[in-house]
């Protein structure tokens, strides 16, 4: 099999609610997508999303990957080892979508789902919702922890970091009291603290009665002093590391400034991380991703022990959307990652 062509496309969706955290809000999501072609017939579907404040890529601009990609078959692709050195210290040779369009295409060509081609044993995924309500009215969060919670999911993570410590105490209380007392909830600060603040918080918060099952981002992403610090402190694990590349992500390790290492990015680095994390013992917490691609990955890596999801109106661009069912993400099972957009 050889890649022999490609298409690339830029989509926008407006979401259903503004999203965001206690940094940002957006209300659309822009998503670049990949196609494959190859000389067996088979299809790679690639896709990565634009974080708000971005450009998309300009044409032409994956010319330069295309030149490493034409003519080759994806398992040799997926399978090289970089030596990252001088000027290439920090590049990325594959882009994130097109890692994804050929994972898609190996696994349609050993004839297997993805989830299984990584090495899951199971296409139902567990996961928690994760609403991005940190800038709804409280009538409107309340609404929207309700509708997940229809759906079927009864674990949560909800958005803190604002500048009023009592706003997150009283918000905190409101969302908490709708759940069941089986429920757990994570809280993300979205890197709104200095460590000394996000000491004080999370005192305050214990104080209040609350007990997440996690703490994400309190601080700077690359703060491992202060990441150690609050770590070392606080009773709840740190979930950090979504924003590091590979090397940071083992600076985090190697600081133990992480209870829980936050993976995503492209597959084949989520997957080196995940190994990585498993050498120093530590789970891994699967994050947000375009079209819930990283459901894949969680599926098939032994000590994940929280998956994200938002349902977003993005998903509303594919004709095979992944399901989700009493609490649960159901995979698809057709060879490849079955995520096609619609016509």
């Amino acid at each position: 099999m050889k890649i022999q062509k490609y298409y690339t496309g830029v989509h926008t969706v407006k979401l259903d609610r503004p999203i965001g955290d206690s940094q940002v809000s957006y209300e659309s999501i822009t998503v670049e997508t990949l196609h494959f072609s190859t000389d067996t017939g088979l299809t790679g579907f690639g896709f990565q999303e634009q974080r708000l404040g971005s450009e998309p890529s300009q044409p032409g601009s994956f010319e330069k990957e295309w030149a490493v990609l034409e003519g080759n078959h994806p398992a040799a692709l997926l399978n090289r080892i970089l030596r990252p050195r001088g000027g290439n210290r920090h590049s990325v040779e594959l882009s994130p979508m097109t890692d994804i369009a050929l994972w898609d295409l190996d696994s349609q060509a050993a004839e297997m789902p993805l989830w299984k081609y990584l090495g899951g044993l199971s296409p139902r995924v567990p996961a928690y919702g994760s609403t991005l309500e940190f800038n709804l009215p409280e009538q409107d969060a309340v609404s929207l922890i309700k509708s997940f919670q229809a759906k079927g999911f009864q674990n949560f993570k909800f958005k803190v970091g604002h500048k009023d410590l009592k706003w997150d105490i009283e918000r905190l209380k409101l969302l908490t009291g709708l759940l069941k007392p089986q429920s757990y909830f994570g809280v993300d600060a979205n890197e709104a603290w200095c460590p000394a603040d996000a000491l004080r918080a999370m005192h305050a918060y214990h104080q209040a009665g609350f007990d997440p099952a996690w703490l994400e981002d309190p601080c700077l992403r690359d703060d491992y002093e202060g990441l150690s610090l609050v770590h070392a402190q606080v009773q709840t694990p740190i979930v950090t590391g979504e924003y590091l590349d590979f090397d940071g992500k083992q600076r985090l390790l190697l600081s133990q400034a992480v209870g829980y290492l936050n993976i995503g990015g492209s597959l084949s680095e989520a997957r080196q991380s995940a190994q990585l994390s498993a050498a120093f013992g530590i789970p891994v917490h699967v994050g947000n991703s375009a079209f819930e691609i990283n459901m894949n990955l969680a599926a098939a890596m032994p000590e994940v022990k929280y998956a994200e999801f938002s349902d977003l109106a993005l998903n509303r661009l594919l004709k095979t959307p992944y399901r989700y069912e009493n609490g649960f993400i159901i995979l698809n099972d057709t060879p490849g990652h079955g995520l096609r957009l619609k016509d």
